[in-house]
């Protein structure tokens, strides 16, 4: 009886509570083509941005632009790593086999490295809250740094 339940449980789970899985339809692929068509069409013809999710380098030219993309990549690039040293600290931690120096040194890699997500995390939150404060652009990506107007000639 204490199987019956559990295995009957899993079938009635399996056969009527699993999602459905489809292929695509002719039309989503034609959906699909005409649409990077036409960011194509608006890239190469008019230079203009393409729609918010595909306008990701558009206009890299400038030094706002990149200033926000370094930027953003830095901030990537440290929480990547941050992740490396606590997936490393968990994996001391699981080969210490009980030690209780090495599970201590593992322990302090975990903590180290939570500690340094929370720190690149805040320190990206109060980036863009004095970015925005000042007026600058509403975030990290969409810097806009101060100019001096060009000066007339007499």
């Amino acid at each position: 009886m204490k199987k019956l339940i559990p295995s009957a449980l899993s079938i009635f789970s399996y056969l009527f509570l699993a999602s459905s899985s489809f292929a695509q339809t002719d039309t989503e692929n034609k959906a699909r083509a005409a649409a990077q068509a036409a960011i194509s069409d608006t890239l190469a013809n008019k230079g203009a941005c393409p729609p918010a999710p595909f306008n990701i380098l558009c206009g890299l030219g400038s030094s706002q632009t990149v200033i926000g993309a370094t930027v953003n990549l830095l901030f990537v690039v440290a929480i990547i790593i941050a992740v490396i040293f606590l997936i490393y600290g968990g994996i001391r931690w699981i080969m210490s086999k009980g030690e209780k120096e090495k599970v201590e040194e593992s322990r302090n890699h975990v903590v180290a490295a939570i500690v340094g997500l929370i720190m690149i995390l805040l320190a990206y939150f109060i980036i863009n809250l004095v970015i925005s404060f000042f007026g600058l652009g509403g975030s990290i990506s969409a810097l806009k740094l101060p100019q001096l107007a060009p000066v007339a000639p007499k």
